[in-house]
């Protein structure tokens, strides 16, 4: 499969408004978020909330949730294809999560964004789907 880098904005607007989660190639992706690995506190209140913010919600709150007996709080979401930013919150308060990768600044410099151009469609504009090939003057 070749890739190469997006140089026409309207090739990923297309992409994006088919509103068919299979077409447009999302996955599914499991957020966990563990009171006392993923920050200092391992007597976590269970009545205070801990929520996952995704750039793709415009950084809204998710609520994840626990099993009784467990200490783990997870969420499992749909994303489209590429990077994306998050955060979480415990009680309203921002935590990034100690225990996780972060991408430093050098790396968030050098990413590009690549597209298989070969599974593209790109419309052709209505005066050119009317025009005839060969049509004289």
């Amino acid at each position: 499969m070749e890739a190469g880098i997006v140089k026409d904005s309207r090739a990923l607007k297309l992409k994006k408004v088919s509103n068919c989660w299979i077409c447009e190639g999302w996955s599914e992706h499991h957020f966990t978020y563990t009171p006392g690995k993923s920050d200092d506190n391992p007597n976590h209140d269970e009545f205070k909330p801990i929520k996952l913010h995704l750039d793709i919600d415009h950084f809204e709150g998710d609520l994840m949730t626990t099993e009784a007996d467990e200490k783990v709080y997870e969420v499992y979401r749909m994303l489209p294809p590429g990077s994306h930013r998050y955060f979480y919150s415990v009680d309203g308060k921002v935590s990034v999560a100690k225990d996780q990768n972060q991408t430093s600044k050098k790396e968030k410099k050098e990413k590009k964004l690549f597209l298989d151009m070969t599974k593209v469609v790109i419309p052709k504009a209505e005066s050119q789907m009317n025009t005839p090939k060969d049509s004289k003057k």
